[in-house]
This record gives structure tokens, sequence and C-alpha cells, in this order.
């Protein structure tokens, strides 16, 4: 198993799995597998492998960019490993993480094995934009394009740094890694006051308002349809 101690390490090689993955789907995958996605994913019970699916209208990645667009699809590409996780459905087997603006919805199991995988996704508060979905490089038309061909470039625009000094984003996942220590320490040793005040803090981080569409440990559900959901 990689070792993920060392949080600055585990985001760099997660971002060059999540590329390679999507130059494997550019290139007529139907799926490609994301090693090392996020460290977190086996605590809910799942893998931290997370499997990308081209998928079809309902799921995956050509639902995303056929009801959303492409922009979206990059973000929500970026949301798997960038964001933090804010739902969790046991009944389900689903977690929702929320980055920047955008949520990523993450499906624990796959026909009963414990591999996780890339359900659906979007931009918050925005409703869907029908596009046009292809498998080259499309001409211009009047509705938003989605193809194979056009997830990369956006993907690298939005994980690559501008320059040398921006460690943002490795700072981030250094600081989760902690946030996400802190809590699960607090629920071995049983200090549910503790846990819940993570939980909370993190949600009004991500722009939730406490005791309304944000839920606590053990609480937390995933959209009513996993597979045709915005909020």
């Amino acid at each position: 198993r990689f070792d993920a101690s060392n949080p600055d390490i585990y985001y760099q090689t997660a971002q060059e799995n999540l590329i390679k993955a999507i130059d494997e789907i550019e290139s007529g995958a139907e799926s490609a597998v994301v090693h090392n996605a996020r460290a977190d994913l086996d605590r809910y019970g799942g893998s931290n492998d997370v499997e990308l699916i081209w998928g079809n209208e309902k799921m995956g990645l050509y639902h995303i960019g056929y009801r959303r667009g492409i922009d979206v699809v990059s973000n929500v590409l970026a949301t798997i490993i960038n964001g933090n996780i804010i739902r969790y459905s046991a009944p389900k087997r689903t977690v929702n993480i929320s980055w920047n603006g955008y949520q990523a919805v993450l499906s624990l199991d796959m026909n009963g094995t414990d591999r996780t995988w890339l359900l659906t996704g979007w931009k918050d508060n925005e409703p869907d934009a029908i596009s046009e979905v292809g498998t080259q490089s499309d001409a211009t038309h009047d509705r938003p394009t989605f193809s194979r061909s056009g997830m990369g470039a956006g993907l690298r625009d939005i994980l690559e740094p501008k320059n040398n000094s921006d460690n943002r984003l490795f700072q981030t996942q250094a600081e989760k890694k902690r946030i996400d220590d802190e809590y699960f320490a607090a629920l071995d040793r049983g200090d549910i006051a503790t846990a819940q005040k993570i939980v909370n803090a993190q949600a009004l981080i991500n722009g939730y308002s406490i005791g309304s569409d944000y839920q606590g440990a053990g609480t937390w559900v995933a959209p009513s349809n996993q597979y045709d959901s915005d909020e």
C-alpha cells in the first residue's frame, strides 16, 4: 500500500495519476483508475483508488459532461483529489466531496465489490446545461460541447500551480490530513462532541450552514437520487 504519511508527496502522486487516467479516457478507454487518489476513502469502507468511467446519460463522465459541460467535468475531477468529504451515506455507500464550489459524488461499491468510482458531480447552485457530446474534437456549436478530447487540457490548467512558489494545494492537502486525523482520533476515543465540532467547522468552510443541508458524522445523507441530483 502506498505510504500516505507525507501529504505533499501523496498529493503529487494523486495529481499525476489523475492526469494519466484522463489521458487513457481521452484515448478511448471506457474506464481508468486513479491510483492513490485519496488517503481517506478506506475509512468509509471504500478503496483509495478511484475509477473513472466514461459511463452513460445516468452516470460517469459522459453524464456530467452532457448535463453540465466540460468545465464542470474538469473541476469535478480536481475535486476528487483536492476536496473534503462533506457527506457520507452508509445505506447507499456514497461520499460527497466538496472543493472550490464544486461537488464530486463517489460510489464506494461496484456490483458488490469495494471499488470506488466517480458517479456524478456538479457546480454548486447552478442548473444543468445540456451539451452536445462527441468522441473527437468538435466544431463550433450553438450549445456547449463535451468531448473526450477536451478533458485533459482543462484539468491541467486547474491542477498545475501558476508558478513554482505556489504551494497552496499542497498545504491544503497537509491541512486536510491533519483535520482528518483529529476527527478519527476523536471518534476512536469516543469524544463525539469534538468530532462534531470538527465536522461543523468543515461544513462552514465549505459553505454549508449548520443544521440545514450539511449533517454530522453518522447522519450524512447522499442526494435522494444518487444517479441524477445536483443538491
